[in-house]
């Protein structure tokens, strides 16, 4: 699907795959410029230019996932994970591992060490 001239931030959010309400912060945060997003003469928010605003929004916004990956990518480079972030990645792999664990005793991979003692 491809927007053609002016559209409203519903269409261009729905385009995007995001929420309006992301679209709209965008725009107040100066990450969207005035020549790609204004206000019409109802005061309405309008995208006057849907294939410039998308390169703009590429250009200056990043996924959350996309922080996380990176900052945990192999060679280490790229933007460090908020604290938040950070935290979740460790709880889920530390729930990862008591799982596998888990898993582990079930199938009989280990045993308790009162009856290696016997």
């Amino acid at each position: 699907m491809t927007l053609r001239g002016p559209c409203g931030v519903n269409a261009f959010a729905r385009w995007l795959g995001v929420s309006p309400a992301a679209v709209k912060k965008a725009v107040a945060t100066g990450r969207l410029s005035a020549h790609v997003a204004a206000r019409d003469a109802r005061g309405r928010l309008r995208i006057y230019d849907p294939e410039a605003a998308r390169a703009e929004w590429v250009a200056h916004t990043r996924s959350r996932s996309d922080v996380i990956l990176r900052s945990v990518g192999s060679n280490g480079s790229g933007p460090r994970p908020s604290a938040l972030a950070a935290a979740t990645l460790r709880e889920r792999n530390a729930r990862a591992n008591t799982l596998e664990f888990e898993l582990a005793v079930r199938q009989g991979q280990f045993r308790p060490i009162e009856e290696l003692e016997q």
